[in-house]
């Protein structure tokens, strides 16, 4: 069965980029703003995921819960090289813990930059909240494979196949 998998956060944090090294583990530069949530399957260490790049623009908050509702793990990422970044991380928290116990992992991206991030405050608010935290760079491809693994460890896989029963209407890249 697919373990379903929704990336959230902000425009321009790199979840379309992070969802590009996930199913090609490439880069493109020239990454544009999605407007809308796109779907990706595939394969990793033999577990069948289904990944959801959700549109971080604010008038499309609104939507965003239909798109975790059945989801077996959420994947909020920020940039650490912004400040507001990270506080728009924790209001993204903040929205699905209001209708959903999903399992949530924070992800630092954008590790190949300076970061401004305090790694104070990223701890305070991860011990919180007693979330995980990964660091990644889509640019070079570091820390990806950690999170992958940590994906396919920490998705509860039960939950989601038992709701899961009818066929996915995901629109595959």
């Amino acid at each position: 069965m697919k373990q379903k998998v929704v990336l959230l956060g902000d425009t321009a944090v790199g979840k379309s980029s992070l969802m590009r090294q996930f199913i090609s583990q490439d880069f493109d530069q020239i990454s544009t703003t999605s407007l809308s949530a796109s779907c990706a399957n595939f394969t990793y260490e033999g577990r069948q995921i289904e990944i959801w790049d959700t549109a971080g623009q604010e008038k499309y908050a609104a939507i965003t819960p239909m798109y975790y509702k059945k989801a077996a793990l959420i994947i909020i990422v920020f940039e650490i090289v912004h400040t507001y970044s990270f506080e728009r991380a924790k209001w993204w928290y903040e929205q699905v813990r209001k209708t959903s116990q999903t399992p949530v992992i924070i992800v630092g991206n954008m590790t190949d930059l300076k970061q401004r991030v305090n790694q104070v405050d990223i701890q305070y608010f991860l011990s919180q909240h007693n979330l995980q935290y990964f660091q990644t760079s889509c640019k070079t491809g570091k820390g990806i494979d950690n999170l992958m693994k940590n994906i396919v460890l920490h998705a509860q896989v039960d939950k989601f196949e038992e709701k899961s029963s009818k066929k996915s209407s995901c629109c595959c890249m």
